[in-house]
């Protein structure tokens, strides 16, 4: 596909006749013209570029640069400078965002698909698209529609620590004998003053970062900027605004929290959960699964099962054939989990997934009915066959009323278009006596997922995959 390293996309450009265009400028331009606006359009590469307004000669640049000591003097690290890799490590350490990279790789549909979206912007009024230009209005919000973020008047008349002594008169008048929701109750307003303090302390560290690029600032003008931004950040979220430039920097730090509040998960995630064993156990806890009659959590498997069917079935394949959805996973359940890193469910990076369309190893807690009925809420007809994996305590079906609940149970998984279930009675004591002593449980035989095996046979990573299951002590 063409592709072209392009260093601006200018809309609403008006000044080259009649009507609203776009233009997209390409670098790489083999003239060198003396009167030209664009000079970081002749070489065809990406290039470092400096916005010398917003420079305050710190010199960061310069110690982040590992050929910075090779250049004299002080302040600035020059853009043109021959041993330059394009780390862009001098952009990451500029505190002001003076420093930036001007081209980027762009494929024609690259091109296309931005552009196309400014048939729409030049049906907006002007007002609208100066709010845009003037950063009111974000690309995050045009994408998913400013009510994503929009809140309504109560915080412009009320700060962060109002809402605290809200929520903290909230959690005294909780009845935990009369109300059985009142603990979890309790939990979510905690959840919500810890929120409190952290976008009040979000703008705290923005005002001890405003004042400190003052006290090293030199031009008087934007020094008393820098110092009004701290005044502001000290006033907002904790208080409530009085006047429109508090009110607008109230609001951008609640847009801030929301958005960032998903960044932060993904970093934990990518720790895979270092220092965070309270929150991955509220995750693996406290949060809908499936595998439990639960709605909530049972529809968005069906909504991922319908992603995966549209994506896959029917599609061609090399040999002339065409895929099908198959949840047979036989061991592969290992292996991909072996290759997948830490989950927002809790699970810790390197683990086997869930095997087939069993519920995740543990996460299963109403009891095998539940189960079924979860399971039984995907098409099984659209798949080639699944498997659904159970392990039962012995004493669960020790007795002829065990047995036969558990056939009633398999009978009214099959009525609901159930479509292949498998049971290993074991208790978790007996593998891990098996796994001390393999030679004295030689005749072992489990279910692994879709097939039976030895169990002192099998990896140890099967092994603690098949104990870590769910053992279901009631129906």
């Amino acid at each position: 596909m063409q592709s072209g390293v392009v260093f601006n996309i200018q809309r609403y450009c008006v000044q080259d006749g009649p009507g609203i265009r776009t233009t997209v400028f390409l670098k790489g331009c083999p003239l060198c013209c003396s009167w030209c606006h664009n000079p970081e359009g002749v070489s065809p590469e990406p290039e470092i570029a400096v916005v010398e307004t917003r420079c305050m000669l710190c010199g960061e640049c310069r110690k982040a640069c590992r050929f910075g000591e090779s250049f004299p003097g002080e302040g600035m690290l020059p853009t043109q400078n021959e041993p330059c890799t394009m780390c862009e490590e001098c952009i990451k350490a500029c505190p002001t965002g003076a420093r930036q990279v001007t081209g980027r790789e762009m494929t024609v549909e690259d091109v296309v698909r931005e552009v196309t979206r400014d048939r729409m912007f030049a049906e907006l009024p002007q007002d609208w698209r100066d709010a845009y230009d003037a950063g009111i209005f974000t690309e995050f919000m045009e994408q998913r529609a400013p009510g994503h973020t929009v809140l309504d008047g109560k915080i412009y008349r009320k700060g962060m620590l109002d809402f605290k002594a809200d929520i903290a008169r909230a959690a005294s008048s909780l009845d935990f004998l009369a109300d059985p929701e009142a603990y979890e109750k309790r939990e979510t307003l905690k959840s919500f003053d810890i929120a409190c303090d952290a976008v009040i302390a979000f703008a705290a560290g923005h005002a001890a970062l405003a004042r400190d690029l003052a006290d090293r600032e030199t031009r008087p003008q934007r020094c008393a900027e820098l110092l009004k931004i701290a005044d502001v950040c000290d006033r907002v979220p904790a208080h409530a605004p009085r006047d429109f430039h508090e009110a607008l920097q109230y609001y951008w730090f609640c847009h801030l929290a929301v958005i960032t509040e998903l960044n932060g998960l993904i970093q934990v995630l990518g720790r895979d959960f270092e220092n965070e064993e309270v929150l991955r156990r509220r995750l693996v806890n406290r949060t809908h699964k499936y595998g439990n009659d639960d709605d909530y959590a049972d529809d968005i498997m069906r909504m991922v099962f319908a992603a995966c069917f549209e994506e896959i079935d029917g599609r061609p394949d090399a040999r002339g054939g065409r895929y099908h959805v198959e949840m047979l996973p036989t061991t592969s359940h290992v292996y991909f989990g072996s290759v997948t890193g830490a989950m927002p469910d809790g699970r810790k990076a390197g683990l086997p997934l869930s095997e087939g369309i069993s519920p995740v190893q543990g996460a299963d807690r109403r009891g095998p009915t539940a189960v079924v009925k979860s399971a039984a809420r995907m098409d099984h007809v659209k798949t080639g066959g699944t498997l659904l994996n159970m392990k039962f305590s012995p004493g669960l079906v020790a007795t002829d009323d065990g047995i036969d609940k558990w056939a009633h149970l398999v009978r009214s998984y099959f009525k609901m278009d159930g479509h292949h279930t498998q049971f290993n009675v074991v208790t978790a004591e007996t593998l891990r006596q098996a796994q001390a002593n393999p030679e004295q449980h030689r005749d072992l035989i489990v279910r692994v997922a879709g097939y039976g095996d030895y169990f002192c046979d099998l990896s140890s990573e099967l092994q603690e995959e098949i104990v870590a299951r769910t053992e279901h002590q009631g129906f």
